[in-house]
């Protein structure tokens, strides 16, 4: 079983990964000048979208067997 110390390490190591990952991606990517540059970009970081998803199969797995009839 996890504990919550284990879940929240997990998340720090994906978190320290994706962080690493997007700068590297963002240092060997081709720039396109063509498209204009805004303060934010408009999608999620990588780290953004696996929190999201880690949170959502916790809550599925949390409910999965609480409502048989819907």
């Amino acid at each position: 079983m996890l504990t919550e110390d284990k879940v929240t390490e997990i998340f720090y190591m994906a978190d320290e990964f994706c962080k690493f990952f997007d700068l590297m991606a963002k240092k060997y990517a081709i720039e396109v000048c063509s498209k204009r540059k805004y303060h934010r970009d408009g999608t999620l970081s990588m780290a953004e979208v696996m929190r999201t998803q880690g949170a959502l199969k916790e809550e599925q797995r949390n409910t999965k067997g609480g409502a048989k009839g819907h």
